[in-house]
């Protein structure tokens, strides 16, 4: 906490809500692979903890899907790098089944999309969300509060796909 001019300590953290300081958090690169797969690299830049982090709900929701004509979706897939949670057998509350989060080294996450996205464009999305209510143990209907992207772009397929 740097201190003010009046020499009280600032509270002015960077937050899940600053679009500049969650960028400059991570570098990603896309690449396409054969049979309609995607490869994700995630690098944590100077992580000090894991990433994300803040409240037990914060998540990267890694997602591609297959453009066809008009931009029409011809099939998408996601998925979620967060802590992931299971229910207690006989027990009221959540116990933490995994974490797949980014920590210190870069992480490589292969998208499948199947065959269906050979000849097509394939768009890719990183983005950092707040969940405000996950809704049971499926990750993808959790109430999203608000998300920022970190990086998105189009996968041309190759010469020999088309």
């Amino acid at each position: 906490m740097p201190r003010l001019e009046n020499g009280k300590r600032s509270h002015a953290f960077s937050t899940s809500r600053d679009h500049g300081f969650l960028e400059k958090s991570i570098r990603i690169e896309a690449a396409r692979l054969d049979d309609g797969r995607v490869r994700l690299r995630l690098e944590p830049i100077d992580p000090g903890h894991a990433f994300p982090t803040g409240d037990l709900f914060r998540r990267l929701e890694l997602s591609a899907e297959i453009s066809g004509v008009d931009n029409m979706s011809l099939g998408s897939t996601s998925r979620y790098l967060t802590r992931h949670w299971g229910f207690k057998p006989k027990a009221n509350g959540r116990e933490l089944i995994s974490d797949d989060r980014l920590f210190d080294r870069a992480v490589d996450v292969v998208l499948e999309l199947g065959a269906g996205g050979k000849g097509h464009d394939i768009v890719w999305r990183v983005a950092y969300q707040r969940v405000a209510h996950p809704k049971g143990i499926d990750e993808a209907s959790a109430e999203i509060e608000g998300e920022v992207v970190l990086g998105s772009g189009m996968l041309h397929p190759s010469e020999a796909e088309k």
